[in-house]
């Protein structure tokens, strides 16, 4: 069997991503605390969380490192971050977008 490789050209068209879902994992106490449960030996030192959406996660471990980088490619979600996690100076934000 002879395998074919396509290239494909990269998508440039800028995608908003709605998070539609998060809300519902906002919502969920156990999956929140599942989720913390699983991670929290590894949260120490310097931080950067990918895309964290409504900072539910963040409110979870905010007092467990040092500083703390948030790295958010979504408009909408990157301006409601700012605005309920601005006062604390261990944040930093970054509305930026990976590229893989």
């Amino acid at each position: 069997m002879v395998k074919k490789s396509v290239m494909m050209k990269k998508n440039k068209s800028k995608i908003n991503y709605p998070g539609w879902e998060l809300k519902f994992f906002d919502r969920s106490k156990n999956f929140r605390q599942y989720q913390l449960e699983l991670m929290k030996k590894y949260i120490k030192g310097n931080v950067a969380e990918v895309g964290p959406g409504n900072g539910m996660n963040l409110n979870s471990y905010l007092g467990l490192p040092l500083k703390i980088n948030l790295y958010e490619p979504t408009p909408r979600l990157f301006k409601n971050l700012k605005k309920n996690f601005n006062s604390i100076k261990k944040i930093l934000f970054y509305n930026k977008k990976f590229d893989g």
